[in-house]
């Protein structure tokens, strides 16, 4: 997890801190990624599959190729 933070911009090194994640890791993605560009950002779709269900992950990218925001969500979001 150190290593991901590497890729983190400073709002988002802010907002989680140094805390590791309560959830467990899920298993490898199934499925392709769905990437676009939002204004300034990269956008990334990843699918995951838990133990307890499919979700997905959405990253957004800065312009520095640095981490701007991740966020876990049902995969029926758009």
């Amino acid at each position: 997890m150190d290593e991901a933070r590497q890729s983190f911009n400073a709002q988002v090194l802010g907002f989680h801190g140094r805390k590791s994640a309560a959830a467990p890791w899920p298993r490898s993605p199934e499925g392709e990624l769905f990437v676009r560009r939002i204004g300034d950002l990269t956008v990334v779709d990843i699918p995951l599959c838990y133990e307890a269900g499919d979700m997905k992950a959405r990253v957004a990218f800065d312009a520095d190729e640095r981490v701007a925001s991740i966020f876990i969500l049902n995969p029926d979001t758009p």
